[in-house]
């Protein structure tokens, strides 16, 4: 029942004759805040932009440090990835299955171990 609220809650509209039941919802990340404690504040006004990407790391590869102006959040498909804030105060791994609701406005970068990594990245925005 929760998955066909969220469904529902998401804007979808059903067409005579859709059956439901089968279907599978798992929340995997609910937040207003980034991974490390931060509230994302109000939402922009203006026009919306949403992207997706899928990355695919390879193995022991150090990403350069970036930042992001909206929220964005990243799920690991596969592999491992440890994130670091900019200075080292905020250290988190993330495994397959994983999500991480990124900072704002802050640096950072991830580092691949053994293994490479594929992740989804969710981001809205401004146009681009």
């Amino acid at each position: 029942m929760t998955g066909l609220l969220i469904f529902l809650a998401c804007g979808t509209t059903l067409t005579d004759g859709e059956d439901l039941e089968s279907a599978i919802s798992t929340l995997l990340i609910k937040t207003d805040e980034s991974w490390y404690g931060v509230n994302y504040g109000p939402y922009q006004a203006g026009p919306t932009e949403i992207t997706v990407l899928k990355f695919n790391i390879p193995a022991h590869t150090t990403l350069p440090w970036h930042s992001h102006p909206t929220p964005n959040a990243a799920y690991v498909l596969s592999g491992t990835i440890e994130v670091e804030s900019g200075g080292g105060k905020f250290y988190r791994v993330l495994k397959a299955g994983e999500v991480l609701a990124e900072m704002v406005d802050c640096v950072r970068r991830g580092r691949t171990g053994e293994t490479p990594v594929e992740l989804v990245a969710f981001c809205a925005g401004p146009p681009h």
